[in-house]
């Protein structure tokens, strides 16, 4: 069970620095959610799960199927230190 906890964490940090690495406010995805999972390492249900989760706390709105907006960066940026 350990081991799921430490592997979401790592989803966390993969999305949050993949998010933050554009460097815009909105991002519009080149590709699909499912190709950027891929690019990411993990699969397109960890990627959404992920998402939600950043959604939820108000990091970030979803628009569609290819458009982030980031709200609180500085929040992201602690999800990478910790």
């Amino acid at each position: 069970m350990i081991s799921v906890g430490v592997d979401l964490l790592t989803v966390e940090k993969r999305v949050a620095k993949a998010i933050l690495d554009f460097k815009l406010k909105q991002i519009v995805l080149p590709i699909s959610k499912r190709e950027w999972a891929n690019e990411l390492g993990m699969s397109s249900e960890a990627l959404s799960r992920t998402l939600k989760i950043f959604k939820d706390q108000e990091d970030i709105e979803l628009k569609g199927q290819r458009i982030i907006i980031l709200l609180d960066r500085e929040n992201l940026e602690e999800i990478l230190k910790n």
